[in-house]
């Protein structure tokens, strides 16, 4: 019943338990947001606080909303009676616009924070306190999600009903009994009534009865109801609008454009009342906002100008809305807050170019299919991939302004990391690999240990012998071919690129098997012994020196990756390259000279 306090009460706690659940949602999803500490990235970086004064500020509104809630809870006491709803509206109302304008301005210090890490140099190894961005970037729709659940929980509304009614029914009904008995002479406490009378029983809270009486005749129940409507105020929605600055025309200094928006505030108001004659309007009690913007009302909506926005501020002011009806003139404070959005950066996107070589002491050449990596954001691309000339040329395209290091590998070759400044300017880069040699793996198991014996020298000083003789044979290989290079016909020959390749690539990484060189070994002599068959007499002693110079550092190969001694798989290739140095019509000594095919290094000493 209407008139009845318990039924009102029993809303009221149902209501009040829904609230108290959506607060604990919203506050335990501001204490899950990670802020990192803004003093310590200015100290540490030497960055300027205004570019990162966002941190800051999401801080202490935060706090400020954490003490609004718990103000809010002391707010919702237990009982209907004690319940105040102008008082609860009031820090309500405060509660909804901080939660929009922080879900406004979260994404603008992801932002923000984003950066912070490119202005830094992402070339730097951050601290892992500084993961929390990615942290904050995962949780903040979650977050909002949560903030907008609350509300559009309209739980205050319904609040706002069950208060006014209970006030107007504790008006009416707050003194039924004296107001009963003067209008019912003759009842009597009499512990009984007559066949045909009332009984009236009189309790307090908690239905404890404390009198009795009776009455003659029978009377109607109970209560009073109120005749006229219960006037309930008009709900103003917090208004919240984002404007995003334009620069201004003003070059010499910090300048944007006014901004001038017309603010239909009474679109999202709404009546309590359920009454057809029930009619909202607005007014302004003031000409400015905070900020100096002017506002004034024009057909039913708001004109709002400021010419002099500052970008992260946020300007507000706030208009009355009023409800009249036949019985009911109410009105609600509402609040409009505006935040201005620094002005969209557009973003700057470049390239990185270059050529990828192999060194090799003072011999280069350009190598296809070197695997280019940016060591910061992981990307890779092979350089030459497609091409038909070997020129090893690589790009990266759409990089965002900042500073990069880059990297080349080939086999078990690694360049130097070299950093790059994409600005604008795309400078090419070259990117050299130093030749990783099969002799860096010769032990004290091996050949070292044979020397040693056969010669009374020290480890250090075999190992230095072995490494000078095999340095010499290096530089005798490479020289050949470029002297080779010299003559464009013999250049542009394919036993030319492949000799090339197997002399300079193949032959020095640990990596290839074998087979896998016995099987290029085989291809390259066929073409070789073609060509010096074929070729003018200028050219045909280019490709005999370039059989020589790739048999030999075949067989340094076979040699030297072995502890001290030969398998019968790389004997049989000795025996090929010794065929293949007969058959171009060359003397077979020469290949004794340099590698002894006794399997002893006692004739390199």
């Amino acid at each position: 019943m209407l008139c009845n306090p318990v039924n009102l009460g029993s809303d009221y706690l149902n209501l009040r338990c829904k609230l108290l659940g959506l607060l604990a949602e919203v506050k335990s999803s501001l204490l899950d947001l990670p802020v990192l500490d803004q003093s310590e990235m200015l100290e540490e970086f030497a960055l300027d606080e205004k570019e990162f004064g966002l941190n800051g500020y999401v801080r202490e509104r935060m706090k400020e909303l954490l003490v609004g809630i718990k103000i809010l809870l002391n707010y919702l006491p237990q009982q209907l009676c004690a319940f105040n709803y102008p008082i609860f509206q009031a820090q309500y109302q405060a509660i909804i616009n901080d939660l929009i304008e922080y879900q406004f301005i979260l994404p603008l210090m992801i932002e923000s924070y984003s950066k912070f890490n490119r202005k830094i140099n992402i070339a730097e190894k951050f601290d892992l306190r500084y993961a929390a961005v990615d942290v904050m970037d995962e949780n903040i729709q979650q977050q909002i999600s949560v903030f907008q659940q609350f509300i559009k929980s309209n739980l205050h509304s319904c609040l706002a009903t069950i208060f006014y009614h209970y006030e107007a029914v504790r008006r009416l009904n707050g003194n039924w009994f004296r107001r009963f008995s003067q209008s019912h002479q003759g009842i009597e406490p009499l512990f009984s009534v007559p066949k045909g009378g009332t009984f009236i029983l009189l309790y307090e809270q908690g239905n404890r009865v404390v009198a009795d009486f009776s009455l003659a005749n029978c009377i109607s129940c109970c209560c009073e109801v109120p005749e006229e409507p219960v006037c309930l105020p008009p709900v103003a929605t917090a208004d919240y609008l984002s404007v995003t600055l334009e620069n201004g025309n003003d070059l010499k200094k910090e300048s944007y454009k006014p901004v001038q928006l017309i603010i239909n505030v009474i679109k999202n108001d709404y009546s309590l009342l359920n009454s057809s004659a029930a009619k909202l309007s607005i007014k302004l009690e003031e000409a400015n906002s905070e900020l100096g913007g002017v506002i004034s009302i024009k057909k039913g909506k708001i004109n709002y100008q400021n010419n002099n926005p500052v970008p992260g501020m946020v300007d507000r002011f706030t208009y009355v809305l009023e409800e009249s009806s036949n019985a009911c003139n109410e009105s609600s404070i509402g609040d409009v807050s505006i935040f201005f959005i620094p002005p969209v950066e557009e973003t700057k996107l470049g390239g990185i170019r270059g050529k990828t070589r192999l060194r090799e002491g003072e011999y280069v050449v350009s190598v296809n299919n070197a695997t280019v990596t940016i060591i910061e954001t992981g990307q890779s691309v092979m350089s030459g991939r497609g091409d038909t000339e070997i020129n090893g040329y690589f790009e990266f395209l759409n990089l965002p302004y900042a500073t990069y290091s880059i990297t080349a590998t080939y086999g078990r070759g690694v360049s130097e990391p070299v950093l790059v400044v994409v600005d604008g300017t795309n400078f090419p880069v070259i990117l050299e690999v130093p030749v990783w040699h099969y002799w860096g793996v010769v032990n004290d198991k091996g050949w070292i240990t044979r020397v040693v014996e056969s010669t009374g020298l020290s480890k250090e000083k075999a190992k230095g012998k072995l490494e000078s003789i095999l340095k010499e044979h290096r530089e005798n290989q490479l020289e050949v071919a470029i002297k080779a290079s010299k003559s464009e016909s013999v250049k542009a020959s394919a036993a030319y690129k492949l000799a090339q390749k197997f002399i300079t690539e193949s032959v020095a990484f640990k990596d290839d098997s074998v087979e896998t060189l016995a099987e290029e070994y085989a291809d390259l002599s066929t073409k070789l012994i073609g060509a010096i068959e074929k070729a003018a007499a200028e050219d045909q002693q280019h490709y005999l020196d370039l059989l020589k110079s790739a048999s030999f550092a075949y067989m340094d190969r076979l040699y030297f990756t072995e502890e001290g001694s030969l398998n019968p798989e790389k004997e049989r290739e000795i025996k090929i390259i010794s065929k293949n140095i007969k058959k171009a019509g060359m003397d077979i000594t020469i290949v004794n000279i340099s590698v002894p095919l006794s399997d002893s290094p006692s004739e390199l000493i």
